[in-house]
């Protein structure tokens, strides 16, 4: 008896195909179509990274760090040879603006101009901050630190 293989694709492959295909754009879907407040988070989440690295670097080194924020984004800047340079660039993105206070009050954010507006020294404290992520939709995060403890994240 001779058995004859059919050409074709069984119903079962076919389910597991596109029950595969199902999982993948389920995955892919949210990463690709990320909102304001999804991107918000993951920027403010790696900017809390930050911070704490250089709140870090700071006592390990002896050194004072500091962010300077801008319309775009901000930088990491650290206080070498009595002057500040910078040191990374983080863009924000696309339709996503900051509104900085510092100490309690309203920073002005321009382009490229001067030193850093929040400070982290080498004794562990930086300065007291609120920095809130907007879009033309409102609010959607807010990273806020008092100077001592470490800063925190506020939805909307």
């Amino acid at each position: 008896m001779s058995s004859r293989r059919s050409l074709g694709f069984t119903l079962f492959e076919l389910l597991v195909v596109m029950a595969l295909m199902g999982v993948l754009l389920a995955l892919v879907i949210p990463v690709l179509s990320a909102g304001p407040a999804q991107q918000a988070r993951s920027h403010g989440e790696e900017l809390l990274s930050v911070l704490h690295l250089l709140r870090g670097r700071a006592v390990a080194e002896g050194l004072e760090y500091g962010l300077y924020f801008e319309p775009g984004g901000y930088q990491r800047m650290a206080r070498i040879g009595g002057h500040w340079r910078s040191q990374e660039d983080y863009p924000l993105p696309d339709g996503l603006h900051f509104r900085l206070e510092v100490e309690g009050y309203a920073s002005n954010l321009v382009e490229r101009g001067g030193g850093p507006q929040v400070l982290i020294l080498s004794n562990d404290e930086f300065s007291a901050f609120s920095l809130h992520y907007e879009s033309a939709q409102g609010r959607w995060l807010t990273l806020s630190g008092d100077g001592i403890n470490d800063a925190t994240i506020h939805e909307g």
